[in-house]
C-alpha cells in the first residue's frame, strides 16, 4: 500500500511541472477545419517566428491531459522536414501541444489569432 501511495505523489509531483521544450523550428503550416472543409497553408516565416516564441516563452504553466479533440486549426510545426510540433488551437480558449494543454488568457489568445489572422475567414 505505501508504494501506491508515493507512485501516486510522484506522478502528482511530475504532472504539476509539465513544461513544453520547443526546439529551433524553420517552417510551419497550419490546417484549418471549418465545417466539414479541411484547408492547408503555409505559415509565413514571421508567423512562424512569432508562434515559437510565444511557445518559449510559455513553457510553464501546462497540464498533461489525454484526451482525443477535434482541432479548428492544426498548427505543424516543422525543422527542415521534420514536424518537431503540433499545436492544437481548440475553440475552448486551449492550445494544446501532445497530450499538454494550456488555458489561454484573453490576450494570449488575441495575440495568436492575430498572427493567424490571414486565415480568418476559416476561424471556426
Amino acid at each position: 500500500m505505501p508504494l501506491k501511495i508515493l507512485s501516486v505523489l510522484l506522478l502528482v509531483a511530475l504532472m504539476a511541472g509539465c513544461k513544453v521544450d520547443l526546439p529551433a523550428v524553420d517552417a510551419g503550416t497550419v490546417e484549418i477545419n471549418a465545417g466539414g472543409r479541411i484547408t492547408k497553408r503555409e505559415l509565413s516565416k514571421s508567423q512562424v517566428k512569432t508562434l515559437s516564441d510565444w511557445i518559449r516563452t510559455h513553457q510553464t504553466g501546462w497540464s498533461f491531459k489525454v484526451e482525443d479533440s477535434f482541432p479548428g486549426r492544426l498548427i505543424s510545426l516543422k525543422r527542415g522536414s521534420a514536424t518537431v510540433a503540433v499545436v492544437d488551437m481548440t475553440g475552448e480558449n486551449r492550445i494544446k501541444i501532445k497530450n499538454l494543454v494550456r488555458t489561454l488568457t484573453p490576450e494570449d489568445r488575441t495575440l495568436l489569432e492575430t498572427v493567424l489572422a490571414s486565415f480568418s475567414e476559416f476561424t471556426p
